[in-house]
């Protein structure tokens, strides 16, 4: 929409046969305040226009001092003073004037504007000329982005000039087009677009590569017609009103019906009647939407099965949000809260599964020797196997919420001597602490043990935040004892698992 004093701009480049190009452009040719302007003043203002850079679009300098003249002395900015910068400066002898096209009118007021081939052979001659800006364009009556040869016929063998060109009315039996067809923004349908269902569809459509965004036209296998949309992105498909006694709908695609307010209203503003929707049948129905105002039972109530056929998921937040349910294959549901697969249900495998449930498995890649030390020793483990939700870190395993968890280590111990009073496995959490496998080695030892394994198991309750880690203690070990680990194989480990 024009807002008061608008600018319409308006530019003609003129290109000769060496290829030279010249530009005459400006700013305001014509504002929306020019309710009616006469053939004599378009005139006038197309002779004053200065000359310019080079461009393909209704944008650029206008000032009056400086062109541009490709080619010319290895091309560049000319500078060009008194009139010759401007359109109506005709000279053939002067580099800087416009020695190629001309403007004049038929009519002072009434007439159109006429452009003219002033026939010059410098450099060619004029090869063709062409026009932008919108608004001037569809007032003067001429294509914009459209070139305009000298020639009325043109057909071109070159590889390099691969232009052909024909001017006038055209009168053909068949057109076929390979790669694309432009037209001005003057240029208008004096008849009917005739489809033939014999020879495709029908279809108008509108695409992006292979990709139809909107099209409309004859369904001849479905005997309908058509207006279809992919999507609607950076404008707004709307239909103000539609008047039919009856509106059949074969489907309505999700989010199709919208409202400026975002609500959809039946029946004004009567809030006291229910609203159902028949099923073929006449008799029962869909969908009942019942009014608070109606009663304590309110609300949409589906009287049938709800299938959702295509995305197969049942949104609670907005659409396209992050919690819904989805059946993602035959016989298998999805519950995703926060955009997490939180549930599996998989019928064909007789499984249920909580994908992100903590769980985590953690071994030793490399021995660990305690020493002497008859106290507790934190055990080691380097090797994640696996850590839903990414819960153990530094030896140590975070509860991320409250609940119970399932914990379970096993330590092969290693060169254990014969002399050492005990060796004892514990699970330590921040409330508790669990004992595990404890034996007194010189009890049954006549020499070095070279390996025996250690286990613990414990259900914690735990608090969110609370720790659970893996300690031996010894006594008398002396210090060639070690806790064994191996890369790639889970001798020494620690494993634990929420379980409600």
């Amino acid at each position: 929409m024009a807002y008061a004093g608008e600018n319409y701009p308006f530019r003609i480049n003129i290109i000769n046969k060496e290829g030279n190009k010249r530009a005459y452009f400006t700013s305001s040719f014509a504002t929306d305040l020019d309710t009616i302007v006469s053939c004599s003043i378009m005139v006038n203002r197309i002779n004053n226009m200065y000359s310019s850079s080079y461009r393909q679009d209704a944008s650029g300098s206008d000032q009056n001092f400086s062109g541009l003249i490709d080619s010319i002395s290895g091309g560049g900015n000319v500078s060009i003073g008194h009139g010759s910068h401007r359109f109506s400066y005709h000279n053939d002898s002067d580099i800087r004037s416009n020695r190629y096209l001309s403007a004049s009118f038929a009519h002072s007021d009434t007439g159109s504007v006429v452009f003219t081939d002033i026939e010059s052979t410098e450099d060619g001659g004029l090869d063709y000329y062409e026009f932008y800006g919108t608004k001037v364009c569809s007032v003067l009556g001429v294509p914009e982005g459209i070139p305009i040869y000298t020639e009325n016929f043109k057909l071109s063998d070159s590889s390099v000039d691969t232009t052909n060109y024909l001017s006038g009315e055209v009168i053909s039996d068949s057109v076929s087009i390979k790669t694309g067809l432009k037209l001005s923004t003057q240029a208008r349908m004096r008849s009917n677009l005739i489809w033939d269902d014999a020879f495709g569809e029908g279809y108008v459509q509108w695409v992006s590569g292979s990709t139809t965004k909107q099209f409309m036209g004859y369904d001849p296998v479905n005997d309908l017609y058509n207006i279809g949309t992919s999507q609607v992105t950076a404008s707004v498909a709307k239909i103000n009103t539609v008047n039919s006694t009856t509106v059949n709908v074969s489907t309505i695609n999700n989010r199709a019906i919208k409202s400026t307010d975002g609500t959809f209203q039946f029946n004004g503003d009567n809030n006291n009647v229910s609203y159902t929707f028949n099923g073929s049948g006449g008799g029962e129905f869909l969908l009942r939407l019942i009014p608070s105002a109606e009663g304590s039972i309110h609300g949409a109530h589906f009287d049938t099965d709800i299938f959702i056929p295509t995305t197969k998921k049942l949104m609670f937040d907005s659409v396209g949000g992050s919690t819904y349910i989805q059946e993602s294959s035959n016989d298998i549901l999805d519950f995703y809260v926060g955009g997490d697969n939180m549930l599996k249900i998989d019928e064909g495998n007789n499984a249920i599964t909580m994908p992100q449930q903590p769980c985590f498995h953690v071994h030793k890649s490399t021995a660990q020797t305690p020493g002497v030390s008859t106290t507790d020793t934190q055990v080691t483990f380097d090797t994640e196997r696996t850590d839903a939700g990414g819960n153990f870190a530094s030896n140590t395993f975070t509860a991320p919420v409250d609940g119970t968890y399932l914990f379970q280590a096993t330590l092969d111990v290693r060169t254990i001597p014969s002399t050492t009073d005990y060796l004892w496995c514990k699970i330590v959490t921040s409330n508790e602490t669990y004992f595990g496998d404890i034996f007194r080695i010189d009890d049954f030892a006549n020499s070095e043990v070279d390996y025996f394994s250690f286990s613990c198991t414990a259900i914690a309750d735990m608090d969110a935040s609370d720790t659970a880690i893996v300690k031996i203690q010894s006594a008398n070990a002396g210090t060639g004892w070690k806790v064994h680990g191996v890369s790639g194989q889970p001798h020494s480990f620690f494993q634990g698992y929420l379980i409600g």
